[in-house]
Formats: structure tokens, sequence, C-alpha cells
């Protein structure tokens, strides 16, 4: 949805430049050119199809240009693609941060909103809003509630001016209690654990990563009766051996 603007914004972030840009449209669904638009389109459902190909339940989408005057704009063309998504049963979802729409949580439920389907929704990601944004994580939380479909997450803590990315557990981010509030207000999608911390490289430290994270709940007796759901859904996040 985003095009290669939206895709540079993203990628940025990693240091990464966009490979093959002349296989993109430039602003997505942000776009006032007919076939961009089209293009774009067709990209997302292709996108789509590739879900469905590789058993995957979600992919991530860009909200055009990722500017609020933006959303009318865009609805109509997500509108479309929630219709195509829904037939192929594959949530889409749009990332939680950065300083714009996706930043505001209100405005991430006014464009959930307009679009209206269930295939179309918010991608909770406490690190990015904290990170991206100062905004308050827990509150953010609250007001997008209804409207997630997938979730991800990493940790940060404050660092001079700003906020640095951190094994989980190093960081401030209240992961049990972000988990409660989810599990509380029927979340069913699935949540990654995105590892963007720069050394050591991910495939030399995922598996610490991943115990870190169930380290942050060895010490909750009750968190098993908050969230309602049995040993077997919790147990794979006790199994570090």
């Amino acid at each position: 949805g985003g095009g290669v603007d939206g895709r540079r914004k993203a990628y940025a972030l990693e240091g990464w430049e966009v490979s093959n840009p002349e296989r993109f449209t430039e602003y997505g669904f942000s776009s006032d050119d007919a076939q961009e638009l089209k293009t774009e389109l067709e990209q997302l459902q292709r996108t789509i199809d590739l879900a469905v190909f590789f058993g995957a339940r979600s992919i991530r989408v860009i909200p055009g240009n990722d500017q609020p005057e933006t959303i009318d704009k865009i609805v109509p063309w997500f509108k479309r693609a929630a219709e195509y998504a829904a037939g192929k049963k594959i949530y889409m979802s749009f990332e939680s941060g950065f300083a714009d729409l996706a930043g505001i949580p209100e405005l991430c439920v006014e464009l959930v909103e307009k679009v209206g389907s269930p295939y179309f929704g918010i991608m909770y990601e406490p690190g990015n809003l904290l990170h991206d944004t100062g905004a308050d994580y827990l509150a953010a939380l609250k007001t997008m509630k209804d409207h997630i479909v997938h979730c991800h997450f990493k940790d940060c803590k404050p660092v001079g001016n700003g906020y640095e990315f951190q094994h989980f557990g190093e960081g401030v981010i209240e992961f049990p209690c972000i988990m409660e509030r989810l599990y509380a207000d029927g979340y069913k999608g699935q949540i990654a654990l995105e590892y963007e911390l720069p050394t050591p490289k991910s495939e030399i430290d995922l598996r610490k990563y991943y115990e870190d994270f169930a380290a942050l709940f060895y010490k909750r007796k009750k968190f098993k009766e908050t969230w309602k759901i049995s040993q077997e859904e919790i147990g794979p996040l006790f199994d570090t051996k």
C-alpha cells in the first residue's frame, strides 16, 4: 500500500535501500496516478496470494505515505484489498509507530474503522510507539485494542534524548501487563518477537532473545488464570531446552 515512498521510510530504520525500485509504484495508494493505483492494488493482491502459498496468517501493509491527510484517499483502495483478503482469509495490518498517521493511535483507529473489514487492522508494536514517538504504549493498547490483528514485540529503554532497543527484560516495556490485557480483550492473533539489535547477529542471539522473553513470565504465577488459556497453549513459552 505504500509504494517505494513508504518502503523507504520503513527500510531506512535498518539502513537498507529499496531493491529493484522500478518494480514498485512511487506513492502506493497515496498516488494521484490511476495506473499507479491499479498497479499497487495488483501487487497487494499478489502479496496476499503469496501469503496463502506460504501458509501465513497475515501480511504487513503500509498506509500510503503515512500522512494523516491521505486517509480518505487510501480508504477506498484498502477496502478493495480487504475484500480480496477476506476471500483468502489473510489479515492485513499496518505497524503502529513512526511519527505520522501510524504513530497516532486515534488515527490508526479512524483508518481501520473507515475501511471496515475484520481483515484490515493494526499491528500493535509497543517498542516502535515508545522508540519513535515516546507514546504511552499501554494507553495506545487501550485505544486500539478492538482493531489489533497482529503484534510485534521488542524492548527498549531511554538513552540520552531517545530510546534504544534492548534484550527483553533490559528495557522498560511491561510485556506481562501487555499480554494480560491482550488476552483479557480476546486477542487471538500471533505475536512476533522482532529482533532489531545491532549486535550480535540474530542467528547467534535468537535463542537468548526468545528465552529472555519467556523469563519475563517465570515468576508470574497468576498469569495463566488471567489469560484463561491452557497449559498446552502457553507451554512453548517455557520450553527452552
